[in-house]
């Protein structure tokens, strides 16, 4: 039979001078089984961080989501007793009684405490030199350095990465590079058919090796992850968390010496230096951070110091990434790659990755350009089908950050409020919204991975009469979770992406769906499978498979794009023709499908598997293309004299255009207006020092031309390094400035049209162009000039802050 025994410390169940919170005390209950081995009783009741404190606690990794999420018994009890010793749970490797390390003198530094052994799985094991960090599964490791507990010398160390050729790998590399692209992939093909290899820092043993052609890594040896690890002599940890009294002589405070997410694991008094065995959850303790343990006469303290007040007002790096997007992500992996030895972090405003990806929600929100050319070229797109849900992208790139390692890098509900470049002090000084809590940031160089479009407006369009409208306005960027259309007359009003997005998965439930456009788009299919691809996946190695299907990709899009770009009028002709094909015969293509512009002067509206022109092919389904008259009370009235009755509008008309997230960057001081300055290779703003934007392409697949850019602007940095200078600055002669302007995109939609007051300019000479083609921007980062129209300033900082 099993005893229960239970533990609650008596400041733990009277705070009078706290804040009312809504919590109950917690307590640890330890079952002790007649084998005498404990085992922790759980109950049904799950931890939520953000009951206890007043802002919301990050998960970093999935061992802060354990703790964070894992059930934990709640009881009130009268009068606090202490539990006893707990005996030492049997694994693998058994420890002799005295000796609380069964590993010789070269393992694991030995603490001086007495004979006491914490069965502690989740305990990490201490090393006296090193700051403790989590470990990673051999068998999960990636492409990056990761701290993993050794299987040969059993020590807690950081991997080294060998990329390994096999003996075929360069010849293949360049046959198949040459082959595709006039061996434009040359330097990737060489890193794709190398094995990846972890090593121990330590010993130098291989620990885990993925071979080219697979995606498994294989470890080569088991690390005992449930070794029993006792207690250190004194923390070591870079932050401690002081609790108001020790649990064990009552008098003094005690420093905690385990810190996973906001959970510490056990806690001890360097006083008496008597740990307390069991795992103590703190619901209203009151507790702080400190960078070193606090003083053993140190009276107990009586006020509650909030997460706010924990934090560190300011923060120094090396590089900030503004956005946790598709563009951010990639630019982390390529400063992970290229500047392995800068420091970094990315302000996410959003509570979790994903960008554009998470925050849209109107239905059938999807990509409309392929998977694998639209992806993270260093991240195979697995899926069967080309074209993604937003849900299934969102996932996509959960799995990348944590293949590539970056989500410890990421601060969610970080907002950039203001950024200033300071000459003095050669940095950025970034103002942030962290949770409700101002924040400064301190980083030499500044990337914005926001995107070009705003989330909090839309494109402003006046439509007349739309106020006095009786049924409900939506615009497809806040669309709300809880509409119900169903049965109902709704229309669109917009032929851009969007509106031949959503009238599909309108039209499966919806009464009527109007499509009303002023003016038509092109409109193509693509099939979402490929026979091609599942027959390079079957007969080749996955990564190769994925190379040369990214490859085909990318340069059918280029080729296609400057096809219709170069033959507008052979182009108009083959759309047309594949429209007329796939419309209703009562449907006229001349009419509602025939632009007023060539193809690729706007972004071509792709609908995978047909699905839009499928939709029109039924009853409840119907594009009209005229002009809007007034909005009525029960729907809308056309020039023609038409009259479209409607429960629901729904207003896909455009976004509203703005780079920095609408921020005017200041320097010295002084506000930067965009719109009055050059772009420099579509990356940098004249007069704005250390400060680049990463964007794709608008008319052709968006992730290309981002990985471009950022690849670019991190050239940009070593070229910095290369020559000492702690700032670099795009610089226009009057040669330059006298050339006539252009936008840094060729697009005539709407909304760019009437951005233009906030666009950068360009000329399309020299470096002063904006977005143009992938072959073109490739053949500037290889072999371009990172001096051209680029001031590089050296010098030592005034002081460091």
């Amino acid at each position: 039979m099993a005893t229960i025994q239970s533990t609650t410390p008596p400041d733990m169940l009277e705070k009078p001078d706290l804040p009312q919170r809504p919590t109950t005390p917690r307590v640890i209950r330890t079952v002790v089984h007649d084998e005498g081995l404990p085992e922790v009783v759980h109950s049904n009741q799950p931890i939520n961080a953000t009951e206890y404190y007043d802002a919301p606690i990050p998960v970093d990794s999935e061992t802060d989501k354990r703790y964070n999420e894992a059930p934990i018994p709640v009881t009130t009890l009268d009068k606090y007793e202490p539990a006893p010793a707990l005996p030492v749970r049997p694994s693998s490797i058994t420890p002799q009684p005295q000796q609380p390390y069964p590993y010789s003198p070269g393992g694991y530094a030995q603490p001086q405490h007495p004979s006491f052994v914490a069965q502690s799985p989740q305990l990490p094991p201490y090393n006296s030199n090193e700051v403790v960090t989590y470990v990673t599964p051999l068998d999960q490791l990636g492409d990056h350095p990761k701290f993993v507990d050794c299987p040969f010398c059993r020590h807690r160390a950081e991997t080294r990465v060998k990329k390994i050729s096999s003996k075929m790998t360069h010849v293949s590399a360049t046959v198949l590079g040459f082959t595709t692209i006039a061996g434009a992939a040359v330097p990737y093909a060489g890193k794709w058919h190398s094995h990846t290899a972890h090593y121990c820092s330590n010993c130098d043993h291989k620990v885990a090796i993925r071979k080219w052609g697979s995606s498994q890594m294989k470890p080569l040896g088991t690390p005992d992850y449930l070794r029993e690890v006792p207690p250190p002599a004194r923390p070591l940890v870079e932050k401690y968390i002081n609790l108001d009294d020790c649990f064990v002589c009552k008098s003094h405070r005690a420093d905690s010496y385990s810190f996973i997410g906001m959970l510490p694991s056990l806690v001890g008094c360097l006083h008496s230096t008597s740990p307390t065995p069991e795992l103590v959850l703190y619901g209203s303790v009151s507790f702080h951070f400190s960078t070193t343990p606090t003083s053993h006469t140190a009276p107990p303290s009586s006020s509650l110091h909030t997460l706010a007040a924990m934090e560190e007002s300011t923060e120094h790096h090396d590089i900030l990434v503004i956005g946790a997007g598709l563009s951010g992500i990639n630019t982390a992996h390529v400063l992970n790659q290229r500047l392995p030895h800068r420091s970094y972090t990315i302000l996410e405003a959003q509570s979790a990755i994903g960008g554009t990806w998470r925050f849209f929600r109107y239905p059938g929100f999807r990509s409309d350009s392929f998977m694998t050319a639209f992806g993270l070229p260093w991240h195979p797109w697995k899926h069967k089908h080309k074209m993604a849900q937003a849900g299934e992208i969102v996932e996509y790139l959960e799995e990348a950050v944590d293949a590539a390692g970056l989500r410890d890098k990421i601060r969610f509900r970080h907002k950039m409020l203001a950024c200033e470049w300071r000459t003095d002090e050669q940095n950025w000084k970034v103002e942030v919204d962290a949770d409700g809590q101002r924040k400064t940031f301190i980083a030499n160089f500044v990337i914005s991975c926001v995107g070009y479009y705003a989330y909090d407006k839309a494109f402003p369009t006046t439509i007349p009469g739309l106020k006095g409208f009786g049924g409900q306005v939506v615009h497809p960027q806040w669309w709300p979770e809880d509409l119900d259309y169903s049965g109902k007359r709704v229309i669109v009003i917009g032929s851009g992406a969007t509106a031949i997005t959503v009238v599909p998965s309108l039209a499966e439930k919806a009464g009527m769906v109007t499509m009303l456009q002023r003016s038509p788009s092109f409109v193509i299919s693509r099939p979402t499978t490929s026979s091609l691809d599942s027959c390079l996946k079957s007969l080749l190695p996955f990564s190769l498979a994925y190379w040369l299907i990214y490859w085909k990709d990318v340069f059918l899009e280029v080729f296609s794009t400057q096809f219709l770009l170069n033959f507008p009028a052979l182009g108009r002709k083959v759309l047309m023709g594949e429209m007329q094909k796939a419309l209703p015969k009562d449907i006229d293509v001349n009419v509602h499908f025939n632009p007023r512009y060539n193809p690729f002067q706007q972004r071509l509206c792709m609908c995978p598997d047909e699905d839009f022109f499928k939709a029109l092919h039924q009853d409840n389904c119907e594009i009209v293309t005229d002009t809007i008259e007034t909005v009525t009370k029960d729907g809308i009235l056309l020039e023609s004299g038409r009259k479209l009755e409607a429960d629901i509008i729904v207003t896909a008309t455009g976004l509203y255009f703005q780079l920095f997230s609408g921020i005017a960057p200041l320097v010295d001081g002084q506000p930067i207006e965009v719109g009055s300055h050059y772009a420099w290779r579509g990356c940098m703003v004249d007069s704005v020092p250390n400060m680049g934007f990463v964007m794709g392409y608008v008319t052709t697949s968006w992730t290309p031309g981002a990985d471009i850019m950022a690849k670019t602007l991190i050239s940009v940095i070593k070229e910095m390094e290369k020559t000492g200078s702690t700032s670099v600055m795009p610089v226009l002669d009057e040669k330059d400035r006298s050339k006539p302007q252009k936008l840094p995109v060729s697009a005539t939609s709407s909304y760019f049209v009437k951005a233009a007051d906030r666009m950068p300019k360009v000329t399309d000479e020299g470096p002063w162009y904006g977005r143009v083609n992938l072959a073109k921007d490739w053949w500037a980062w290889l072999m371009g000039d990172m001096s051209s129209g680029l001031l590089y300033s050296g010098g030592q900082r005034k002081k460091d802050i």
